[in-house]
Parts: C-alpha cells; sequence; structure tokens
C-alpha cells in the first residue's frame, strides 16, 4: 500500500482523468502551448510528472509515487526521468508536445488505473 495521503491520490486521479478527457485537443496544440483543462492549466511541452505534480502542494511525494509506478509499466523507458522513449523523445518532433506521443497517453491510462487501485486499497484499510 502506498504511504501517500488519501488527498494525493485524488489530486493524481483528477489530473490524470482531466488529461485523458482532453487528450485530444491537447495533442493539436501548437507547440509550446497551454490548454485550460477544467480546474488547471495543462501545459503541452511538458510530461505528464510536471502537468500532475502542479499544484499538489506536495511534488516531492507526488514525484516520488509517479517514480515508483513508472518502474511497473511494460514499456517504461529505463530512465524515471524520461519514462516514456528516455531522454530522445525531447529531441524529436514532438518535443514541443508531449500529447502527441501516444505512449504518452498509455502512461497516464496506467497511472490512472494503478491511482484506482491504491484508493481502493485505502478505503478498505479506513
Amino acid at each position: 500500500m502506498t504511504t501517500l495521503s488519501k488527498e494525493l491520490l485524488e489530486h493524481i486521479k483528477v489530473r490524470c482523468k482531466d488529461m485523458l478527457e482532453a487528450w485530444e485537443l491537447l495533442a493539436v496544440r501548437p507547440p509550446y502551448s497551454t490548454l485550460q483543462v477544467n480546474m488547471f492549466v495543462c501545459y503541452s511541452d511538458v510530461g505528464l510528472c510536471v502537468n500532475i505534480r502542479r499544484d499538489s502542494g506536495q511534488s516531492y511525494k507526488v514525484q516520488q509515487y509517479l517514480d515508483s509506478l513508472f518502474k511497473h509499466w511494460d514499456k517504461f523507458s529505463g530512465s524515471i526521468c524520461y519514462p516514456v522513449d528516455g531522454a530522445n523523445e525531447y529531441e524529436l518532433v514532438n518535443s514541443g508536445n508531449k500529447f502527441r506521443n501516444p505512449l504518452r497517453r498509455e502512461l497516464c491510462e496506467f497511472i490512472l488505473e494503478r491511482v484506482n487501485k491504491d484508493l481502493e486499497n485505502y478505503n478498505e484499510s479506513a
């Protein structure tokens, strides 16, 4: 079971759900742009970590949790800093808009699935 608080798990869940619901809109945004997604601004040129951590109030704890999840994703690049396609992705055509990479969407779906499981476990143990 995670040591992350229920509130931080809910924060991650909401961010992932919001990004997934707006993914198609985010993917066609110009490079280095933003999009208001419900209650937060999503940045197209940064990865999931930054978009998920923003406004959490406990960025370091959220990042540690995400890092632990990345290692269990079957398409993990081997780099915690660049879990999708490694550092090369940041130099490729999609570098200005990370939402154009379909693997990033798969990772977001994976994160949401794992967060939901952790929330279920959290509720069962409460």
